[in-house]
């Protein structure tokens, strides 16, 4: 059975470069993922764009009970290592609702985009 993996990562920040950069990584370690044969869920990928064409706010507040939701059906739970993630609010906030649903959490290397164990 394939599992499905809620892949977080750093986003928020005032630099709309920033919040782009972090989109394509994070685009970038789904591909990766992917071919590993793991189903993947970003919230990045998924509400980035949604956010930037519909003018929604870009913070984890405001999307907190949709991520609730999708960690809840996922099977693993990794955190894509960029730049900010240790300081990023949504981050411990996702880590704290995945590790309340039992989920194992993974680190992923942000040049390789391979789980590390």
């Amino acid at each position: 059975m394939v599992e499905l993996i809620y892949l977080a990562s750093p986003y928020d920040d005032p630099d709309p470069a920033l919040r782009a950069y972090r989109y394509i990584e994070v685009r970038n370690a789904a591909i990766s993922l992917i071919t590993s044969e793991l189903f993947v869920f970003s919230p990045i990928l998924h509400c980035h764009p949604i956010a930037q064409y519909g003018g929604l706010p870009t913070d984890f507040t405001f999307w907190e009970y949709f991520d609730k939701k999708m960690i809840s059906v996922a099977d693993r739970f990794g955190i894509l290592e960029l730049f900010g993630w240790k300081n990023s609010r949504g981050i411990n906030r996702e880590v704290e609702i995945a590790l309340d649903h039992n989920l194992i959490i993974e680190s992923i290397n942000p040049i390789t985009y391979q789980i590390e164990k």
